[in-house]
């Protein structure tokens, strides 16, 4: 009976001490890596506009992981505000979201969409960093797990 306790408490730690290990590691993927050039792709990115060019219909933003050129076409939506703008009403400096999806090498854009000074407040306070992550609560689950099972054992003990 002792060691099967034993046995059940290390192994508890064992997946504590894991999931507290995996919630330190970086994450393995970043937006500037690249997929396979043959396989689709979807996604959005967040940041400034640095430049742009309504000729060729391309969009320079940096974001928080570095620069990233994008490309529009026909089909490419705009929006300011909830309202349809023009590629050519977006300025240098502005704060946009970008979704696009394609070939890694050269996504299109699908939708941009362009934030006034009270909207990019509201966005950045409503979203998470990029380096949110549920491990940590798969760790604290694993702290009240643990301390379940000592509370068991003690009270046990305490009717026997």
């Amino acid at each position: 009976m002792r060691s099967t306790t034993a046995t059940a408490l290390l192994v508890a730690l064992a997946l504590l001490v894991r999931s507290a290990a995996l919630a330190q590691e970086p994450a393995t993927a970043t937006p500037t890596d690249k997929p396979a050039a043959t396989a689709e792709m979807q996604g959005s990115a967040t940041g400034k506009v640095v430049s742009m060019d309504d000729e060729t219909g391309t969009l320079t933003i940096q974001t928080s992981t570095g620069t990233a050129t994008y490309r529009t076409d026909a089909n490419s939506r705009f929006t300011s505000d909830g309202r349809s703008v023009e590629l050519a009403s977006i300025h240098v400096g502005d704060r946009v979201t970008l979704h696009f999806e394609g070939n890694p090498e050269s996504p299109v854009v699908t939708h941009v969409e362009v934030f006034s000074a009270g909207a990019q407040t509201q966005t950045a306070e409503n979203s998470l960093p990029g380096t949110a992550s549920p491990l940590p609560l798969v760790g604290l689950v694993g702290i009240l797990l643990v301390g379940a099972g000592i509370a068991l054992r003690v009270a046990l003990r305490w009717v026997h």
